[in-house]
């Protein structure tokens, strides 16, 4: 969809000034990230949305290290393991004026459920969204490594939406343009006042 070119990857996940998944079908959604397209950054250890990129050329195969689970008996134990993956490469990260943190995520997704869950129903499937919409009262981060952000988060949060206004695809730009174009002619007639005349 026009305008819907908004991503969310980890920082600090160890794979360079890149965007990066396993190749699979279960990891496929990092093949449609476009050249331009914004790529904001969580961080799992500051539970917040901190900084943005965008996405330097096409989605390309290389071998990247994974944890992955081991045959150990422990829970939860993982192991380093080289696998086929896709890789994007991003600009140099810049930090967020005021970070997203997953209590205002989850407080603003709880208010804006229903407009979720339209877009939901306008897609027409799932949006491969990083926040679990379960229930009004349910919101975790989903494991994975590439996700889509809706245009109507970013508009929910200024940090974000700040970015979207300064992409000139973007549907957030638009509406930034288009509150400035209506401020303009209130501007203009305050300005174009009649001044007092003297006594």
């Amino acid at each position: 969809m026009p305008g819907e070119r908004f991503w969310l990857g980890e920082i600090g996940d160890d794979k360079g000034n890149a965007l990066a998944a396993p190749c699979g079908l279960k990891h496929s959604l990092i093949t449609h990230v476009k050249p331009g397209d914004v790529v904001f950054l969580y961080d799992d250890a500051l539970q917040a949305i901190v900084a943005w990129s965008t996405a330097q050329g096409r989605p390309r195969k290389t071998r990247l290290v994974w944890p992955v689970p081991s045959q150990d008996t422990q829970p939860d134990s993982t192991m380093p393991r080289l696998l086929v993956s896709w890789a994007i490469g991003l600009e140099r990260a810049t930090a967020l004026d005021t970070h997203v943190s997953f209590d205002q995520i989850a407080r603003i997704q709880s208010e804006q459920f229903p407009a979720l869950r339209a877009f939901e129903d306008q897609v027409g499937g799932p949006l491969d969204y990083p926040f679990a919409v379960d229930s009004l009262s349910d919101t975790r981060v989903l494991a994975g490594h590439v996700f889509k952000l809706p245009a109507l988060f970013v508009e929910w949060f200024p940090p974000l939406a700040r970015v979207g206004a300064r992409m000139k695809w973007s549907a957030v730009s638009r509406h930034s343009e288009r509150l400035r174009a209506r401020a303009e002619p209130v501007t203009q007639a305050s300005a174009g006042g009649a001044v007092p005349s003297a006594g």
